[in-house]
């Protein structure tokens, strides 16, 4: 689906994609997904993406809009997934949007927990926070990330933190 205006705003779920859950394709050229939180708190039973979870095969290209202000334990802004048997791994493109002012309140990844393919065009990546690592980025042992242009600065405790 396109996010072109309006919000996903104020939502709260139990185990991922507090704003969006999909293992579809989403293009967002403006609009909102805002204040969304995911509260499981227990290992191994989801609780991330608080503004967005991308299941395996899932896409979504942000040229527009804001991601902000989600809470989730992981991936406090957006989650994306590794592949499985019967799908590709996720894939997120930043290309213009802003990921900003989310929360990882209890693991890694306040702006985004990367598991997938993450590539950041254009766009910022900025005052998110976590309590681990990866105030802006997480990326997982075997994701996939790129960075040709963008910004990712200003996210507490760092800006990307790659896992080995």
């Amino acid at each position: 689906f396109t996010l072109a205006g309006g919000e996903i705003k104020s939502n709260t779920t139990v185990k991922s994609g507090g704003g969006v859950a999909m293992d579809g394709t989403m293009n967002m050229t403006g609009g909102s997904i805002t204040g969304n939180i995911v509260t499981n708190r227990t290992s191994g039973q989801g609780g991330g993406g608080g503004g967005v979870t991308l299941y395996s095969g899932g896409s979504m290209t942000a040229s527009g809009g804001t991601i902000s202000g989600n809470t989730a334990w992981l991936g406090g802004g957006v989650e994306t997934n590794a592949g499985n048997q019967t799908a590709p791994m996720s894939t997120f493109i930043l290309s213009g949007a802003t990921i900003t002012g989310n929360r990882a309140d209890g693991r890694d990844g306040g702006g985004f927990l990367n598991r997938g393919k993450l590539t950041i065009i254009s766009g910022s990546v900025t005052g998110n926070t976590t309590t681990q690592k990866g105030g802006g980025v997480f990326n997982t042992s075997g994701s996939v990330y790129a960075q040709p242009g963008g910004s990712v600065s200003g996210n507490n405790p760092d800006n990307v933190f790659n896992s080995q």
